[in-house]
């Protein structure tokens, strides 16, 4: 039987205590999830007679209920629930009588009548480490928004209480017990209020299973060996010195002795060594036929990629004041984030771009062209900061934080990657459990590789037959976007996946259907193709007049991405088909055209200042690690919303300040990630292949 960590005294009283009508509180969240409209949701509120019907959810109620339900057959309650919890909930209600500390603890860890309900604060954690400190159990329940004027098509303000409850309660338990409270009172059932899910955590400690140890096995032979090479590469550079210091001089026959096999041995292992490598990272020197205007483009575009997440965490997160939420996105401090989408058809126009700058120009020196080694190559170069990436989150991630939301985060994240984890390492999650979602932001690492499998149908015709190749990859622009047009057009969703109504149903289709699929990303990727093939294979240097004219359809390309997702915001828009279709056709190419026609323009000498930032020699060691900051950089606001104690105010500043750290933070992780697991897996590559590195065999940060 569970105990307290205090023991209670002897117990004499068998009534039931009315003292739990504090706790109450908690539920009244569930009268309060009316519409979305913060005109209806306040009248809603206000008129509804509150205490009336919270004397009918007093605690006492919530806890007495299995007793007073043993024994009815009524087809609208639960089953009962487990004898234990039942047990238990009976001792704790009588030490409440009693007034023992722990269980006037765990009442008080419990949730309350929250402030702030008419700006849509309808979530309350509780105390999450006063429940704990008595052995108590945490639960998190969230309450169906069914109440009369609720629009279900808008953003859902479900109530999320917390009560503080035995050990021996479980999730199951604490859903029979407040359907079954709500089920026993008429005047609630007239509502339609149900619990529609719960959660609970524990104080058990989560760290002794198999898969911890296999992994820290793993990771230990792993580092060890990296760290083994970094101390031979330490040696050999200590014993440089000092031969550079000795004034003896080899004989020649000395000198000219063939190495031996340890001597070659010890130069490949040197290879994987920190030291060497993070040199190399943070290296500032550029490298003939680099492109150095392309590092600060991903720098900035990785940069704007997290304020987008960081902006749509926080969106969805535990805010204070849910309704004014619809009045920031009716603003212009919206467009920041928003327009952050569009960096994805960045990266896709880069690694186009990329892929056919690098593979016309290796295919004129090799001459041939190995369509396996080609996808191994990419397959090699992205998998193992991957992999690394979905076990922490399924294995360290639960470990290294503790929080009211910590099973909902495992709900969302950790439970996918379990199920899912094989589709994320095989490139195509975006096909496969498209409602069960493991790290969102990989779903471009899938496009990303998706493309890279058709790329020959469309680059081997453009060396071979221009005219064949050039016909291919406009058809297959022509496609991407008409069946974006299309998607749209049919289902009627939003050109920009968020928009000022947050209607949930449409976001989440628009993400599956259109957001997400290779598809209808296709068409940056392809403008990348074409003005890579333009610049390396035609080699034709544009006149003035083609550089004006390029400046100003790129500079009205970003205007039009702009404005036209400003245009979506405004509280006086109505949805027009035309232009929702209008604009997800045109404005991912628009943009794509932008980024490729800089990069273009900087190649030609014809982008002056821009090129100039854009080729900071800072961006450089930032562009290097760049993969690995969009790899890791979601784990930081996780982590945050797991270990929430409190709901947060939603505003810019604290937004801003969280993406600050973040960054920060993502940028320091993700350089000792890419040590560990990305460059290895570079200096791997180049050692499996050596001379035979296949044809377009860039660098897969250059392309991410």
């Amino acid at each position: 039987m569970w105990s307290p960590r205090a023991a209670p005294r002897p117990l004499t009283s068998r009534q039931p205590p009315m003292l739990l009508s504090a706790a109450a509180a908690a539920i009244l969240t569930i009268l309060i999830l009316a519409p979305v409209s913060r005109a209806d949701y306040q009248e809603f509120l206000l008129n509804e007679q509150i205490e009336d019907k919270l004397n009918l959810l007093r605690p006492a109620n919530i806890f007495k209920t299995q007793w007073l339900l043993e024994g009815r057959d009524d087809d609208h309650l639960a089953r009962p629930i487990n004898s234990s919890c039942a047990s238990d909930l009976s001792l704790f209600i009588r030490a409440l009588g009693n007034r023992e500390p722990w269980a006037l603890k765990m009442l008080d860890a419990s949730s309350k009548v929250p402030s702030g309900l008419l700006q849509g604060h309808v979530i309350d954690m509780g105390m999450y480490d006063e429940c704990l400190e008595v052995a108590g159990r945490h639960c998190m329940y969230e309450l169906n928004p069914t109440m009369v004027g609720h629009d279900e098509h808008h953003f859902p303000l479900n109530p999320t209480l917390s009560l503080c409850l035995p050990a021996s309660c479980s999730a199951q338990d604490v859903y029979r017990l407040l359907n079954d409270t709500i089920a026993s009172e008429r005047r609630l059932r007239s509502l339609g209020i149900s619990v529609a899910s719960a959660t609970c955590t524990t104080v058990e400690s989560k760290s002794s299973d198999s898969e911890l140890y296999c992994l820290v096995i793993v990771m230990v032979i792993y580092i060890g060996f990296l760290v083994m090479c970094t101390l031979l590469d330490l040696r050999e550079r200590h014993e440089a010195a000092e031969r550079a210091d000795c004034k003896a001089i080899a004989s020649k026959s000395d000198a000219a002795a063939p190495e031996t096999p340890t001597a070659g041995l010890t130069k490949t292992l040197v290879r994987f060594s920190f030291v060497r490598n993070a040199e190399a990272v943070l290296s500032t020197k550029v490298h003939e036929g680099n492109l150095p205007v392309i590092n600060g483009i991903r720098v900035i575009s990785t940069a704007w990629i997290v304020l987008f997440h960081e902006y749509f965490v926080q969106l969805f997160g535990v805010n204070v004041n849910v309704l004014d939420i619809p009045k920031w996105f009716s603003s212009r401090r919206s467009l920041y984030p928003l327009v952050g989408v569009f960096a994805v058809d960045t990266f896709l126009a880069l690694s186009g771009f990329l892929m056919t700058y690098t593979f016309f120009k290796q295919i004129e020196k090799k001459k041939t062209f190995n369509v396996f080694l080609y996808y191994l190559h990419r397959f090699i170069r992205l998998t193992l900061p991957v992999a690394a990436l979905v076990a922490i989150t399924i294995i360290l991630l639960p470990r290294i934080t503790t929080g009211a939301r910590l099973e909902w985060l495992q709900d969302i994240f950790v439970s996918g990657c379990r199920s899912k984890w094989w589709s994320i390492l095989l490139y195509v999650q975006n096909f496969v459990e498209k409602d069960n979602y493991c790290l969102l932001h990989l779903w471009s690492l899938s496009v990303d590789m998706q493309l890279l499998w058709v790329s020959p149908v469309i680059l081997l015709p453009l060396y071979r037959s221009p005219k064949v190749g050039m016909a291919i990859a406009l058809t297959l622009f022509v496609t991407s976007i008409a069946t974006s047009a299309a998607l749209v057009g049919i289902n009627k969703y939003s050109a920009i996946y968020l928009t000022r109504e947050l209607n949930m149903p449409q976001v989440l289709g628009s993400f599956r259907d259109v957001y997400e699929m290779s598809y209808t990303r296709a068409s940056p990727w392809l403008l990348g193709v074409l003005f890579g093939y333009e610049v390396t294979y035609k080699k034709i240097k544009p006149n003035k007049i083609i550089i004006c004219c390029g400046w100003i359809l790129s500079i009205a390309a970003f205007i039009f991405c702009i404005l036209g997702t400003a245009s979506f915001t405004y509280a006086s828009y109505q949805y027009s088909p035309i232009w929702e279709i209008v604009f997800a056709a045109a404005a991912r190419p628009a943009w794509a055209f932008g980024i490729c026609w800089i990069i273009y323009a900087s190649i030609h000498k014809s982008a002056g200042l821009l090129a100039k930032f854009l080729s900071w020699k800072i961006f450089l060691p930032l562009s290097r690690i760049s993969y690995s900051i969009y790899l890791v950089h979601i784990i930081f606001p996780m982590i945050q919303i797991a270990a929430l104690r409190a709901p947060r105010f939603f505003n810019e500043y604290s937004i801003i300040h969280s993406y600050i750290s973040n960054l920060g933070l993502s940028i320091v992780a993700a350089f000792f990630f890419s040590l560990t697991f990305e460059v290895p897996m570079l200096i791997f590559e180049d050692i499996i292949f050596g001379s035979k590195k296949p044809v377009a065999a860039t660098e897969t940060r250059k392309s991410q």
